[in-house]
């Protein structure tokens, strides 16, 4: 999505470094509409959850045979699902659901708690804005806070 942009306008880029070319679309587009996904046997969507409407899209690149895998947030810093991701795992054949470590304790995170900038629901960032919380360590920051 164009609006992910923090480490690269052509590439997606993971926070350690590693990177692959991508086709960067606005997120109000259809996907469907670029030409490199047309022409594409397999589809590769990062931060799915920034796209309006993608269920739609992949559910039309699906039914034309490709093969299409998606990744991105289930739900926002304050525990709020993200509408198109759970969408998506309605529509899908298989769902992987990875976990980060919580950088408080190592155990799963449940959540990517918000540790400074604004109320913003979508703020991009990394280890500057963000940080992977367990349940009990997400419920502990969140004490603390009030």
């Amino acid at each position: 999505p164009d609006v992910d942009n923090r480490y690269s306008d052509e590439k997606i880029v993971t926070h350690d470094g590693q990177e692959v070319h991508s086709v960067v679309l606005p997120t109000d587009d259809y996907v469907c509409n670029a030409k490199e996904v047309q022409e594409a046997d397999v589809v590769l969507i990062d931060e799915a959850q920034f796209f309006d409407f993608i269920h739609i899209g992949v559910t039309s690149l699906l039914e034309k045979g490709k093969v299409v895998y998606c990744s991105g947030l289930d739900m926002d810093y304050r525990g709020i699902p993200f509408y198109e991701m759970s969408q998506l795992m309605g529509i899908a054949d298989k769902v992987n659901k990875l976990k980060a470590v919580c950088s408080d304790c190592g155990d799963d995170s449940y959540i990517t708690a918000k540790t400074s900038g604004t109320d913003s629901r979508v703020e991009i960032g990394s280890k500057d804005i963000y940080k992977p919380l367990c349940r009990k360590c997400y419920n502990k920051l969140q004490e603390e806070s009030k």
